[in-house]
């Protein structure tokens, strides 16, 4: 572990001046953007803090080895070529509206804010996340397997990034392509390839890092995983892209946002969005017992045997009307990043087992849905934010408490506000574990699209299980608390 007090530690000294380096160059970037009434430089200078801090490290190294030979070299490719790259991209373009938007909400005074909320902040994120850097030039070890590993990572992460960038470029030179959106190369199977490669990239910093005892480091990685995923990276750069390219949100609906992954039909990507990653469960919204007049019910939910959250709903009954209310909280990580959060709520009004009224909100990883219906004369009216449409008079949702439902062959997605065609298959006998004993039940399999659900019933009526699999290999699974 470094010794950060300890100035006379090759580490130590290298770190805080290396971070004295950067701070001087985010300083001398800060007053050229005063001068160019820009602060969109700062993008251009990001991986060159990455050579500053470099250059310092490599003055306390004294010596060369083949580890620092090889850094070097794989650095300054990456920072040089990305830096090249956006410097090129944004030549006589005006302040890159991400930019524009910080220095509106900023002012006054935003041309001094923005020396630390710009500048200085980016510069001590380089120098944090330059670390395994600093530990590759420490020490002369022999080249190892996770050296190897390393460099493997990271050309896989060059190509993402240099690829990806090419194939954009080329597309944004082509006029017909304006205010359109591309999805062929690169971008068929990521929404974000070149942050992915980034990604894959630094991560092969670490590994090479390991080989010189620099395991320590491992924030730096996590650090830049989170802000690609989570702050500066996809969260972003599609705050607002839906309403600038309309074509974005069923390219939303087909393509993974950040991990590489095959192009889907974008009904399909939603019900994968919503019955497999547990991260959209407008089917849950219902009691879970047809003879239950009225209650509470607390689902445990599980992907992959990983719990991620839970889903409660309440009912409240009078003859033949019901009054239903959901409320779900998810959050999917890996290791300690949260890659996916949502937030779900609904309220519903029955009568007589047809739906008569819903309300919902939801905020799946920033996306928002709000879906609004009522029954008005004898048509079900459903307003969305970006749509309003007519159903028949008696409709239902995906509503499990109700045997009913099971006869149906359209159901409303009451995240999405769509009709959706569904299958009920015939069903089978069998006995399945609930709260901890093994009751007889009848399973039925739900079709819609391409995924199947299976449902379990105790006694024909009550709703007591959920599961559901999809073909990349995740599984979800509700458990009664």
């Amino acid at each position: 572990m470094v010794d950060w007090l300890n100035l006379s530690s090759f580490e130590g000294s290298a770190a805080l001046l290396a971070l004295a380096a950067v701070v001087v160059f985010a300083v001398t970037g800060w007053l050229l953007s005063l001068a160019r009434k820009d602060v969109s430089i700062v993008d251009s200078l990001w991986s060159l803090m990455f050579l500053v801090s470099l250059g310092t490290y490599l003055y306390f190294a004294g010596t060369w080895g083949w580890r620092t030979g090889l850094m070097v070299g794989l650095a300054s490719i990456w920072a040089l070529r990305l830096s090249a790259h956006i410097t090129w991209r944004g030549w006589g373009e005006p302040e890159d509206h991400r930019y524009q938007e910080i220095r509106a909400n900023n002012q006054p005074n935003f041309k001094y804010k923005s020396l630390y909320i710009v500048f200085g902040l980016q510069a001590f994120l380089a120098w944090i996340i330059s670390m395994p850097m600093l530990a590759s030039v420490s020490q002369s070890a022999p080249l190892g397997w996770f050296d190897f590993i390393g460099i493997s990572l990271w050309l896989v992460g060059m190509f993402f990034e240099t690829v990806a960038d090419a194939q954009l470029e080329r597309f944004k030179r082509n006029p017909d392509n304006r205010g359109k959106v591309l999805r062929s190369g690169l971008w068929r199977y990521t929404r974000h390839p070149n942050y992915f490669g980034e990604f894959v990239l630094q991560w092969g910093f670490f590994f090479i890092a390991i080989s010189a005892g620099g395991a320590w480091t491992i924030f730096a990685p996590l650090l830049i995983s989170f802000l690609l995923l989570r702050v500066s990276g996809v969260r972003l750069m599609e705050k607002d892209m839906a309403s600038r390219r309309p074509e974005y949100r069923d390219y939303v609906e087909s393509t993974n946002a950040f991990f590489p992954g095959r192009p889907r039909s974008g009904h399909g990507h939603a019900l994968f969005v919503a019955f497999v990653l547990g991260i959209a469960s407008p089917w849950a919204n219902q009691p879970a017992a047809a003879d239950s007049a009225d209650g509470e019910w607390n689902f445990r939910v599980l992907v992959n045997d990983k719990e991620v959250g839970n889903h409660r709903f309440y009912v409240d009954a009078e003859g033949d009307t019901q009054v239903v209310r959901s409320v779900a909280d998810f959050e999917y990580k890996l290791l300690f990043l949260t890659l996916y959060e949502y937030e779900h709520e609904n309220r519903e009004l029955w009568q007589d087992s047809c739906l008569k009224r819903i309300e919902s909100t939801t905020n799946a990883n920033g996306k928002i849905y709000a879906v609004k219906g009522r029954l008005v004369d004898d048509t079900f009216v459903v307003e969305t934010r970006n749509d309003r449409h007519e159903l028949p008079d008696c409709v239902m949702t995906f509503a499990y408490w109700d045997p009913a439902f099971l006869n149906q062959s359209r159901l409303l997605n009451s995240q999405t506000g769509q009709l959706m065609e569904v299958e009920v298959t015939a069903p089978v006998s069998e006995d399945i574990e609930v709260r901890g004993n093994r009751i007889a039940a009848e399973r039925y399999r739900l079709l819609a699209g391409e995924i199947e659900i299976d449902l379990w019933y105790a006694d024909g009526r009550e709703w007591i299980a959920l599961e559901t699999s999809h073909g990349e290999g995740r599984s979800l699974r509700y458990e009664l608390q």
